[in-house]
Parts: structure tokens; sequence; C-alpha cells
């Protein structure tokens, strides 16, 4: 411990005329934080204290490397700016193709769709989920949003997916034979399609292109990954 103590000593700097925390937070505000919504700006300067206390990082160490510090100043930062953002673009020419594999069709989203009777989307549905996959990618490596982020998204779109699915049940007639259920399913899947999107975040335009590759991604995922696996089908097995 005294070797540890005389180590730290030399790099210490006592500074008896320094602002206290409150008015050292204020400055930062003032100073750098000019292109933040201002109602957001708390937001801001609470969730870069988080990054940097967070208990698992403590717990290692407390090491932040540069990279790691500019990468969240860029999240944050796009995350609280003044003004709507713009949703990002992507190569869709890579997509189609990949789109057009065979191996799609055996993905669990896509036998979701064709067991409602609804292959004659499963191309655009395809994509979707492609593009979906793609513009998350993209936008965590850029920083755009963090995983936390698109974990409440699709976690948000889950949960409003069961509810809808719930309804559109209860209305079905409990005698109601296959074909009655499977025109129902089809008509659940389109009017959820087409249902107004949610923003991500703060982009302004999120597409539909994009929600819906949301739910595909949702239906794709493995049974057990939530309490509820999200289904088409208006119907229980």
């Amino acid at each position: 411990m005294r070797e540890s103590l005389l180590a730290v000593i030399p790099k210490i700097r006592i500074l008896p005329e320094q602002q206290n925390l409150a008015a050292l937070i204020a400055a930062y505000k003032k100073e750098k934080l000019g292109g933040i919504n201002p109602n957001r700006k708390d937001d801001y300067v609470n969730d870069l204290f988080g990054f940097m206390m967070d208990a698992s990082r403590i717990a290692q160490g407390w090491e932040i490397k540069g990279r790691e510090f500019n990468a969240k100043l860029q999240e944050l930062t796009k995350r609280h700016m003044v003004g709507p953002v713009t949703f990002p673009t992507i190569n869709t020419e890579l997509i189609s193709r990949q789109a057009a594999e065979p191996h799609m069709r055996s993905r669990r989203f896509a036998r979701k769709l064709i067991e409602i009777g609804a292959e004659k989307h499963l191309s655009r549905a395809t994509l979707n989920l492609l593009e979906a996959h793609e513009h998350v990618s993209g936008m965590i490596r850029d920083c755009s949003v963090s995983p936390e982020d698109i974990s409440r998204y699709q976690d948000n779109h889950h949960e409003a997916a069961f509810w809808a699915r719930d309804s559109a049940m209860g209305k079905l007639d409990t005698h109601s034979d296959r074909s009655t259920k499977l025109a129902a399913s089809r008509l659940f899947f389109s009017e959820s399609c087409a249902a107004p999107v949610t923003p991500l975040c703060s982009f302004q335009d999120t597409p539909h292109t994009f929600r819906n590759g949301i739910y595909h991604l949702l239906a794709d995922e493995e049974p057990g990954t939530r309490n509820e696996e999200f289904h088409w089908r208006l119907w229980d097995e």
C-alpha cells in the first residue's frame, strides 16, 4: 500500500481555487454542449456519468480507453442533439442478392409467413429483415445508437405485437375453421406492417421497411429467447 501511495503522490495536483462540481458541470454544458437540445443537456451529462461510473468498469480497474470515450460522446451527441436526425442509407444492391438466396426460405421468420399462407410477401419480408439487420449493425458501429437503444426498440415492438395479436385472436369466433383463421392471420400481418411507425431514437424518418424488418427479426428469434415467441398466426398450437 505504501509503495502504491508513493507512486500516486507525484500525480496529484491540488487546485484550491477550483470551482465545485456543480459549477464545473454548468461550465461544461455551456462550453461543450452547444449543439445539444437544452432540455436534454442534463440527460446527456447523466448518461456520460453513468458510462464513466459503470459498476462493471470500476470492478475491472476503472480503465476507459480513448476510443471508447469518443464513441460514447458520438452516441450521446447524436441521441441528444438539437433537431431530428436523418435515417441512414445502406447499400440495397448487395442485400437484394442476399435476399434471393434459397436458404432464406428455411429461416424461422419465413416459415411463419408460409404457415399463414403469406408466401407472396416472403421476398419483401426477406428484404426488410436483411435491411433492418444492416441498419442496426451500421448504426451501432457508427455510434448512432447503442445496443441498448435497439434492444428497447425491439422489446417495445414485441410487447405491442403481443397485445395486438391477443386482441386479434379474441375477435375470432372460437369455432372458426382453419380457412377463417388463416385469412384473419394474413390480415393481422398486413395491418401490422401498414401501421404507423414508432421512430427509433431521434431519427425523423424511421421507414416502414426498418420497423417491419424488426418484426421479422423478432419472428426469426430462436424459441425460448423470450417468454412469448413472436407469431403471425392467430391460433395456439
